[in-house]
């Protein structure tokens, strides 16, 4: 039987020698068409995900294509196997980053084991803190300072909870450390900046497998007033929890019942205002003993 990577590598227009395999969250993907420069880049962010693959395993696969715009620029497409139109980029540091996103949400999709949150999870000693909140509330910043303070991260965007045990799972994926204050927590020997894509970094370690959270806080961000936790019920943070879970193939009624045995394990759920990062800092770890 032909390999799946050497298929993929047929695809017209692609670079065939550059075909990079990668396992996430159980789904084989392989991306093919890239350019080695590019290929090394991805295959730098992908790192953790990457895997050969079986023969006979059933993959999704990106195409990307270097071409021409209608005007004259030079242009990245990507495609999906069965033909859908990705999207399509004249910026390689652009392309890199919806490539990443498309393999990683390819992956998260596909799931069946997991329930998925857009959250960031750590974990130090007995204490396991689990946070959610919009984009842009400061869940990655919170995260690389509480990994200057000893903890270890599971994720800092997506987490992974096993629908059985309701363990979390590490999900390596680089953070985008994209901000000023993110970038600065994440110039740290902690943490590794990746070369030639600078806004990506990644922690040199992780959280161990088998922890339940023992911690919630939604997080939320007003500059204008100060660093303060509040008071949530267990129902309102498994209605929040439910409501910033990622789709997959598990069902609804299934996540939802993820969410509310996780919250009634847990000894604390609170707001959080990251008003100011240390304060908010020191918030957190007094929610999480």
């Amino acid at each position: 039987m032909t390999s799946p990577t050497r298929e993929a590598s047929r695809k017209p227009g692609t670079h065939r020698e550059n075909v990079l395999t990668v396992r996430v969250a159980g789904q084989p993907i392989i991306v093919a068409g890239l350019s080695r420069r590019l290929f090394e880049h991805l295959s730098a962010i992908l790192r953790p995900f990457r895997e050969p693959l079986s023969p006979v395993e059933d993959v999704l696969c990106f195409f990307v294509r270097r071409g021409m715009s209608q005007r004259g620029e030079r242009q990245w497409t990507i495609t999906r196997d069965d033909g859908t139109w990705v999207g399509a980029y004249s910026d390689p540091q652009v392309l890199l980053t919806q490539l990443e996103w498309h393999v990683i949400a390819a992956g998260l999709s596909a799931s069946t084991r997991h329930a998925v949150f857009h959250a960031a999870a750590l974990a130090r000693d007995d204490a396991t803190l689990m946070l959610i909140g919009a984009s842009g509330a400061g869940k990655s910043t919170l995260t690389l300072g509480l990994l200057q303070r000893g903890w270890q991260p599971f994720g800092d965007d997506v987490l992974l909870v096993e629908a059985e045990t309701l363990a979390l799972a590490s999900f390596p994926r680089c953070f985008r450390a994209e901000g000023a204050v993110t970038r600065q927590l994440a110039a740290s020997p902690l943490v590794e900046i990746l070369r030639g894509v600078t806004t990506f970094a990644r922690p040199l370690a992780w959280a161990p497998r088998g922890l339940r959270p023992t911690a919630f806080a939604c997080v939320s961000r007003d500059p204008a007033q100060p660093a303060l936790l509040s008071s949530l019920s267990q129902a309102e943070m498994a209605g929040m929890l439910l409501e910033a879970a990622i789709g997959n193939q598990m069902p609804r009624s299934g996540v939802a019942r993820v969410a509310a045995h996780m919250v009634a394990g847990a000894h604390g759920c609170r707001r959080l205002n990251n008003g100011d990062l240390e304060q908010s800092l020191d918030l957190l770890e007094s929610l999480a003993k």
